[in-house]
């Protein structure tokens, strides 16, 4: 089962990482894609520095948990994709319900149930291998 948590980890770093080269070398594109402007320079300074690094940060730890198995890093990641998902919630609270806001929230809670049973598996991997 690791390995198969290990394999969508990795799948999903890769995404993750795709998307930040998008926001870093076409924000623009990225931009118009999420529904954001970038009508000046400093917008699209933000769409590479912000986005860029969620989605970098993201495919980091994303990337590293696949690779080690190791629950910390599985964990960041999903502390990462709880707060996107809490800003939503906020969103929905404030702006109120949109129908285009199902797809997004759909695919991130989806991420997050794997990224939680992924670290719980590795964590329960790591605590066995220390009891020996």
């Amino acid at each position: 089962m690791n390995l198969v948590l290990r394999i969508i980890l990795g799948v999903v770093g890769f995404f993750a990482l795709a998307a930040t080269f998008l926001a870093w070398f076409q924000p623009e594109s990225f931009a118009g894609d999420l529904g954001l402007a970038t009508a000046s320079a400093i917008g699209r300074a933000t769409i590479r520095a912000d986005f860029g690094a969620f989605f970098g940060a993201s495919a980091v730890f994303a990337i590293l948990g696949a690779v080690s198995g190791r629950s910390q890093y599985a964990g960041a990641t999903l502390l990462l994709l709880c707060f996107a998902v809490v800003g939503r919630v906020i969103n929905m609270g404030v702006g109120g319900w949109h129908t285009f806001l199902a797809g997004p929230i759909v695919i991130e809670t989806a991420i997050i149930g794997i990224f939680v049973i992924a670290y719980r598996s590795f964590l329960a991997d790591e605590r066995n291998a220390r009891l020996g």
